[in-house]
């Protein structure tokens, strides 16, 4: 059993669907992978396990007992569940490393700090982003918005090229990124309808795409299941929703744009704008699993012979893997490890029964990613 791993507590619940696969990750062929077992996850219980851990103080006991309950909830019981006190010492060395801050009441109103020398808030910081679910959609839903969409000829707008990036800020906390799409290299500068509403942004990775337009709406259906929304109160035009921002970990997000770039260059939209019919379209009700758009591209990939892509390893935890640098693809520098302020638990949920974002969020509040 020494060559077990575990995910991150975030990927414990994101995504969250049922049946969901055991919370270990085993080493196989010089590959870490997520063990394949099924286990019933019961929301409220998960729900109520990390609202514990929020509250807990000091008390190792205490802490100890929580995550061993999440661990029995989260493991296989053929195989891995023998082991969750593995578990147990894997997710309190995430929360002896993170430090839990407490928003402040107004979180719209820039408040100064009272120090030894008062300084006020700088410009380029904000208060903690206040996230909302998205459309509740199942994921036959956006199935068939996907299909609909691939099969959809190109319009005028879809044949320009362009770039499709991901940007992230502190103050939305870790694992939060909203994709978009700009005609030319995205940076700072060309940007700046972006730092109106999100001041000291970043730009972890963008890739150039043929037909960009198109494939930035096929990535945010890609996404459909991870998609939160932005009420932003700093635009000129009055309160806006920002609706393309996704709960993923960076390097997912990375992978998405990266295996969907590799797909657009393939010629998987012919010359008269309607899709190669080489390439088959699942029916809707083909899968209900988060990454299996993912997976039917990359499938795609395999099928194409001017393009094969070998199937990457799942990343989860600590898995340290990088994409072969091409000559579409940007990484910028990270600025991203900087504290993350807390995003609060919006009202009481007690009496309805929690949905995926309530779970992220409570994970959130432990500023893990």
């Amino acid at each position: 059993m020494s060559n077990i791993n575990f995910v991150c507590l975030r990927e414990v619940v994101v995504p969250i669907e049922s049946p969901q696969t055991c919370a270990a990750v085993v080493f196989s062929k010089g590959w870490e992978r997520r063990c394949r077992f099924p286990v019933q996850i019961d929301r409220e219980n998960l729900l109520s396990a990390l609202e514990k851990l929020q509250g807990i103080g000091t008390s190792d006991t205490d802490i100890d007992k929580t995550l061993l309950q999440i661990a029995h909830t989260c493991l296989c019981p053929r195989w891995h569940k023998k082991v969750s006190i593995n578990a147990v010492q894997h997710w309190k060395a995430q929360l002896d490393q993170t430090k839990i801050v407490t928003p402040q009441k107004n979180p719209e109103t820039p408040t100064k700090m009272k120090s030894a020398g008062s300084r006020q808030r700088t410009p380029s910081s904000l208060p903690p982003i206040v996230f909302e679910p998205y459309e509740d959609k199942s994921p036959e839903d956006w199935n068939r918005q996907m299909t609909d969409l691939l099969n959809r000829s190109l319009g005028e707008k879809d044949l320009e090229s362009g770039y499709i990036y991901a940007i992230s800020h502190s103050s939305a906390g870790e694992g939060k990124y909203k994709i978009g799409f700009s005609k030319h290299r995205p940076d700072k500068q060309r940007l700046k309808t972006h730092e109106k509403c999100y001041p000291g942004l970043s730009i972890p990775v963008f890739y150039e795409f043929p037909r960009a337009r198109r494939f930035e709406q096929l990535i945010l259906r890609v996404l459909g299941d991870r998609r939160i929304q932005h009420t932003c109160h700093r635009c000129p035009g009055g309160p806006t929703q920002h609706t393309e921002w996704v709960v993923a970990n960076r390097q997912y997000v990375k992978e998405a744009l990266y295996v969907w770039s590799q797909l657009a260059d393939t010629g998987f939209y012919l010359p008269n704008g309607c899709l190669n019919p080489q390439f088959t379209l699942p029916v809707a009700s083909f899968s209900a699993d988060s990454d299996r758009w993912m997976r039917w591209a990359k499938d795609q990939l395999a099928i194409d012979q001017h393009s094969p892509l070998e199937p990457s390893p799942t990343l989860y935890g600590s898995a340290n893997f990088e994409f072969a640098s091409n000559d579409n693809s940007m990484y910028l520098d990270d600025d991203e490890n900087v504290p993350y302020p807390d995003t609060p638990l919006q009202g009481k949920i007690s009496d309805r029964n929690p949905t995926r974002v309530d779970l992220i969020t409570a994970v959130d509040r432990l500023s893990l990613g």
